[in-house]
């Protein structure tokens, strides 16, 4: 699941020490467009989706399709917390890069809260209530 998957912890020492963290690979890209799809689906809305390949190199016009990705996944489900969506996405720091995947995994936190929220929310017709009694 690409979800539990979300790096948003790149450091500085990961530039420093040179670690896979200071890069986005097409490993990296694969991770944010399938977490963008499988909360798509989870939220009943559709986004773009690429499978990237070794050596493919990112273009103006797939960063502007994660953002448009980004932008629907907030409006179905809005998270204000979460950091705001760049204008460009051009991966230029690991801030920029941090803020990505953490706005897709405020969503889905936001959204699994929701969730389990209704499950204690619920009740069974003909059961007696649980609580206090009070009327």
């Amino acid at each position: 699941m690409y979800l539990e998957r979300l790096i948003t912890d790149r450091s500085q020492q990961d530039l420093i020490n040179d670690t896979d963290k200071a890069y986005i690979s097409y490993e990296d890209l694969n991770r944010v467009y399938g977490a963008c799809k499988e909360l798509a689906d989870l939220l009943h809305v559709s986004v773009h989706t690429k499978t990237w390949v070794p050596n493919e190199f990112r273009t103006q016009q797939e960063m502007v399709r994660l953002r448009e990705n980004l932008i629907t996944l907030k409006n179905a489900y809005y998270e204000t917390k979460a950091p705001s969506i760049p204008e460009s996405i051009k991966y230029e720091n690991i801030y920029e890069a941090n803020d990505i995947e953490l706005i897709i995994k405020m969503i889905w936190q936001l959204y699994k809260d929701v969730q389990n929220g209704l499950g204690r929310l619920s009740m069974t017709l003909g059961r007696p209530r649980i609580g206090n009694g009070v009327s």
